[in-house]
């Protein structure tokens, strides 16, 4: 559903360069560990953060998830963030994958019992 956390990860930097200094053009390479629509990953991905007039950042990247069974998620991206204290970052923004889909799954209900708007009935789950 829109607003829904669909995964999240935290990593650390195994490298960073500077690719030009005006405006200043950082390209990262991080692995990470997390979860995608519930199910554990181990991540690795490269990026580049481009910083603004405004001091904010916006940055594209491409990289995998690889779930527990091996097979990996690839996904590219784009965000907008802000530097954090200690040199860290935080990003929000959009990725895009391939190569897996989560399992098919009911639709949740809202505390009244009723379908969100929009959702449709699972074809193969009795609803109650």
């Amino acid at each position: 559903m829109l607003g829904d956390v669909l995964g999240e990860s935290k990593g650390r930097r195994i490298v960073r360069r500077v690719l030009s200094s005006d405006p200043l053009k950082v390209e990262v390479s991080f692995e990470d560990t997390g979860t995608m629509l519930g199910v554990a990953t181990n991540g690795m991905g490269t990026y580049t953060s481009e910083a603004r007039p405004d001091g904010s950042l916006y940055g594209e990247g491409q990289g995998a998830m690889i779930k527990g069974d091996g097979e990996p998620i690839t996904w590219r991206g784009s965000g907008a963030g802000k530097l954090l204290p200690g040199g860290a970052l935080s990003y929000r923004g959009i990725l895009s994958n391939t190569g897996w889909m989560p399992p098919a799954t009911p639709p949740r209900k809202s505390g009244s019992g009723c379908r969100h708007r929009g959702q449709t009935a699972h074809p193969k789950i009795k609803q109650p």
